[in-house]
């Protein structure tokens, strides 16, 4: 599986392309949205203290605003709610249209006036204040070695309509397995429904649902992450690194459909599916009735602690410690 796996798109600095929605304007037309900036924690100098009033409460096309997802939007089983970032494409379109003579890069007529005129302000932020070191556009930067136009395929409308055309096309309406770049594996799986990843996430696209929660559940295994921290590097702290390398030097065979064991194992990883997120929608629901927060590390906790105790999740442990020894 290391072979097909494949790492989200760059979209960074966050705060250039991260937003939340504003509430409209009653005059502002249905297929517009008005959006801020979204300041993060993770946000570092010079771009956490950035003067963004000439992108902040303006109105963007609703066409070009995607749902994106993080390491902080992946729990185990449960994929939590995505952010929203603008970028200069939209589903209609396979790709982001490249043009030297475009804007920034970007084909001009693949850009609509408020996208247009964020686009540009927003790439004169980038050559101000990017590092002197750093040579990439802003275009380069997002859609490095294609990251980012490659996952546009998988999630257009156009692909998605023809499903009849064959070959590597048809990747794009397979279910796509995410885990996370660092910390303990955790993984889920994101329908092909108009979601990119970022480059905090890697993705394997699966030929069926079988597969995909067959290689979520060994990925979501104790199991498997007692196994890849002896391989795994250290950082300062002393916390592995580099997780995501290092998964695929484990044996983990590929699905096969007429193994008794792989199938045992897919259908554990959709009940585990339903009942962590049957058991995540409760806690969420009780936390938010009393205040409290349901922030990624919350569910990575509450529902690590659920399938220590899970008898199904139990059994499937002692499958992979076969499939893996």
């Amino acid at each position: 599986y290391g072979e097909r796996a494949r790492q989200g798109a760059t979209i960074v600095p966050r705060c250039l392309f991260f937003v939340e929605e504003e509430e409209s304007d009653a005059g502002i037309a249905a297929d517009v949205v008005r959006v801020r900036a979204r300041r993060g924690a993770q946000d570092k100098e010079p771009w956490r203290s950035l003067d963004l009033a000439k992108i902040d409460n303006r109105p963007i096309e609703r066409e070009y605003v995607w749902d994106v997802h993080l390491g902080e939007t992946v729990a185990p089983y449960v994929l939590l709610n995505p952010l929203r970032a603008v970028l200069p494409m939209t589903s209609d379109a396979p790709m982001i249209e490249r043009d030297e003579n475009g804007i920034h890069g970007v084909a001009r007529d693949t850009l609509k006036r408020n996208m247009a005129r964020r686009w540009r302000e927003i790439n004169r932020i980038w050559e101000d204040n990017k590092s002197p070191n750093n040579k990439l556009t802003l275009l380069g930067q997002i859609d490095y070695m294609r990251k980012l136009s490659a996952q546009s395929a998988r999630v257009s409308r156009e692909y998605r309509a023809s499903i009849a055309r064959v070959s590597l096309l048809a990747i794009a309406h397979f279910p796509l397995v995410i885990y996370t770049s660092a910390g303990r594996p955790t993984a889920t799986i994101v329908p092909p429904n108009g979601a990119l990843i970022e480059s905090k996430l890697f993705g394997i696209p699966c030929q069926t649902m079988a597969e995909a929660n067959f290689l979520m559940a060994v990925i979501n295994s104790e199991t498997m992450w007692k196994a890849v921290i002896p391989l795994a590097t250290k950082n300062w702290a002393g916390n592995s690194r580099d997780v995501q390398k290092q998964i695929w030097r484990l044996p983990i065979p590929e699905f096969d459909e007429t193994e008794t064991m792989h199938g045992d194992l897919a259908g554990m990883g959709a009940e585990l599916t339903e009942e962590a997120e049957a058991i995540w929608n409760e806690i969420r629901a009780e936390r938010e009735a009393s205040g409290k927060s349901t922030s990624v590390t919350i569910a990575r906790r509450m529902l690590r602690e659920w399938q220590a105790e899970s008898p199904i999740a139990q059994q499937a442990e002692q499958i992979i410690t076969r499939l893996i020894r």
